[in-house]
């Protein structure tokens, strides 16, 4: 069985053999798909964030062995960088982003940023900050912002950290 939530409750439904789900995604990329392309789907959800104060969360889903690691982490291999992965991407846009807001409001202007990093995989959750890396995590969290409980949060003032 398969069990589904709404995600405005608790409740739970089971989804049989034979029955049907559909469901809704942002973007679906072929294998041949570069990282320069799946950023492009990822990069309008992330612009502004910085002026609007909002969190972001890049989620990748699919089965076992179709590159989401990849996706999410890519590589830094060659002289342009072109394997980079999605979230070193964003990281990068981010920050630009922080760039920006200083230069219209001035030197001033505070900007704290954190970063998290998690993996669902098998029904399990883990933390992939944690110093064991991929410590499991269960339960949601009370904390404003932050969905899972131990989930760490890294403060990050640039892109290469």
């Amino acid at each position: 069985s398969i069990f589904l939530t709404d995600g405005k409750s608790s409740r739970r439904s089971s989804l049989r053999p034979g029955q049907r789900k559909s469901f809704r995604f942002d973007a679906v990329f072929p294998f041949e798909a570069g990282q320069a392309e799946v950023f492009g789907a990822v990069k309008p959800q992330i612009s502004g964030v910085v002026s609007r104060g909002i969190n972001v969360c890049i989620f990748a889903y699919g089965p076992t062995g179709t590159g989401k690691t990849h996706t999410m982490e890519g590589s830094f291999s060659g002289a342009d960088n072109s394997d980079v992965g999605v979230y070193f991407r964003a990281m990068d846009l981010v920050f630009q982003q922080v760039e920006d807001l200083r230069e219209q409001l001035g030197a001033g202007v505070q900007v704290s940023t954190r970063l998290s990093v998690v993996e669902i995989y098998c029904d399990e959750v883990r933390n992939l900050l944690d110093e064991g890396r991929g410590a499991q995590t269960d339960g949601a969290s009370s904390r404003p912002g932050q969905a899972l409980m131990e989930m760490s949060e890294r403060p990050v003032s640039d892109a290469g950290q």
